[in-house]
């Protein structure tokens, strides 16, 4: 076989962590050995060997003291470099290390990860899991993985503490693709429009609010925006979608609230019989760490004052409330605002009840004074809402 057919192995002398340094070296030679150099004696291998340390290893292979027959055993060779380089363990300072190992700002967390393992090789713990669980927890990069993990409390196990990060990172390459995309999407179609991508962006997210207040008064008063859903066309002829655009207050005795399971987490919407869409808001698409696919929106939502907000992405999730269980489609958008649960999710949902007409379904004889009167019966359900049927 010829050099040129593999890669060989590199080490470098000069390497921050030269322990480290020679075990990716020697794992890297393993595995040439038992690949492209499998059939060669050990003897050959040796001499592979001594044209991969380099300059540098090859004065440091003079130094060392060797055996009858030891030069010419590859696994014996890279022993005594091992020995020769690996510093005298010192459990202490192992786990000063150890404990201040933090994620980089673009380190990936599997990285991360595998230098915690490295690193808890020498500290001599107990419980090596639990040790490298507390470690991820304190030195992970994002804010809301340690708080997951956190709220998961003693029953955390290690995989899933790393499943949980995995899905996480995931989750925002995602999320960095779709808006990239969406980004050369948006410059083709307004490359006329003036001003940076700050304004623009700021232009888009303005949203008009208005006040409404209910016939009879009962329920109670929301801050609301009507605004349509539609193709990225300036057509006039686009069809209008009406969702809630709210200010994110907490309402103990709300009956437009529902909390929705997703993901095996609950999360609060508010529920707007005229929304023809689903909303999630970004932080709440992020909580739920979702590792799935995501879409490109190809809606615009669209206020009657000609405000408008793209959506990030869309995506597929499966909403459960009590026994009712449906895959809705969401628009995620980047704003602070509730999340928004549409007229037809709800009643697939079970949350609302469509009445199709208030004709009365059936009739009663009463006799008053003599004269027979027929008197309409109240509709099911509307017993409960009497300023809906007051009249003058």
């Amino acid at each position: 076989m010829t050099s040129s057919q593999f890669d060989h192995p590199k080490i470098d002398w000069d390497a921050p962590d030269l322990f480290q340094e020679f075990e990716r070296f020697r794992s890297h030679v393993t595995f040439v050995f038992d690949g492209p150099l499998s059939e060669q004696t050990a003897k050959q291998r040796a001499g592979w060997l001594g044209t991969w340390i380099g300059e540098q290893g090859r004065e440091i292979y003079r130094t060392l003291h060797w055996g009858e027959g030891e030069k010419d055993d590859p696994s014996k060779v890279l022993d005594k470099f091992g020995t020769y380089i690996r510093p005298r363990k010192n459990k202490r300072i192992a786990r000063h290390r150890f404990k201040q190992r933090k994620q980089g700002v673009t380190e990936g967390f599997d990285h991360f990860v595998k230098d915690l393992r490295l690193l808890l090789m020498d500290c001599k713990f107990g419980d090596l899991d639990d040790m490298l669980i507390d470690a991820i927890i304190a030195g992970v990069r994002e804010k809301r993985v340690q708080e997951r993990l956190l709220d998961k409390g003693e029953d955390l196990p290690l995989p899933k503490a790393i499943e949980i990060a995995q899905q996480f990172e995931l989750s925002q390459k995602q999320i960095k693709i779709v808006r990239e995309e969406e980004s050369q999407v948006q410059a083709v179609k307004t490359h006329s429009i003036s001003g940076t991508k700050e304004n623009v962006q700021q232009r888009l997210c303005m949203l008009i609010l208005s006040q409404t207040e209910p016939l009879g008064g009962s329920m109670p008063k929301r801050s609301i925006n009507t605004v349509s859903v539609q193709l990225p066309s300036e057509s006039e002829d686009d069809e209008m979608l009406s969702i809630n655009i709210t200010q994110t207050h907490e309402h103990s005795d709300d009956k437009w609230t529902a909390d929705i399971e997703i993901l095996s987490q609950k999360v609060p919407f508010r529920i707007d019989t005229g929304a023809r869409c689903n909303t999630l808001t970004l932080s709440s698409y992020q909580a739920l760490l979702h590792d799935g696919e995501l879409k490109c929106s190809n809606r615009v939502l669209k206020s009657y004052s000609n405000h408008k907000l793209k959506p990030i992405a869309v995506v597929d999730l499966l909403a459960k409330y009590k026994d009712s269980e449906i895959l809705a489609e969401f628009e995620i958008v980047d704003i602070s605002q509730e999340n928004v649960l549409s007229g037809a999710t709800a009643e697939a949902l079970g949350l609302v009840m469509r009445l199709d007409a208030l004709q009365p379904t059936n009739k009663e004889n009463k006799t008053h004074y003599g004269h027979t009167t027929t008197e309409q019966k109240m509709p099911a359900g509307l017993d409960d809402y009497p300023e809906l049927t007051r009249t003058t």
